[in-house]
């Protein structure tokens, strides 16, 4: 939130035009506020998948508790944790 504050303070500075010109403060405006549209979709879709995959996880947890999982299944829980750790 910090960063959108400050590109919502001067927008006219984030974009320029090809002959190095700024845009005006609106066009800026309504320029970033697509951008920034754009970016929350991606987050929004981003969120969905990592949430399918997190609950995917625990049914799977759930089956080793169980010894009840395949070779497949356990190789595939590995790789996610190995991912989650690197990205902490």
């Amino acid at each position: 939130m910090d960063m959108v504050r400050i590109l919502y303070n001067n927008p006219s500075k984030c974009f320029s035009r090809k002959n190095g010109k700024n845009y005006t403060f609106s066009e800026a405006t309504i320029m970033l506020d697509k951008k920034l549209e754009t970016l929350g979709i991606k987050y929004q879709r981003q969120y969905g998948l990592l949430k399918g995959v997190i609950n995917s996880d625990k049914k799977k947890s759930s089956k080793i508790l169980k010894d009840d999982i395949t070779d497949k299944e356990l190789m595939e829980i590995l790789v996610s944790k190995t991912i989650e750790v690197v990205l902490h």
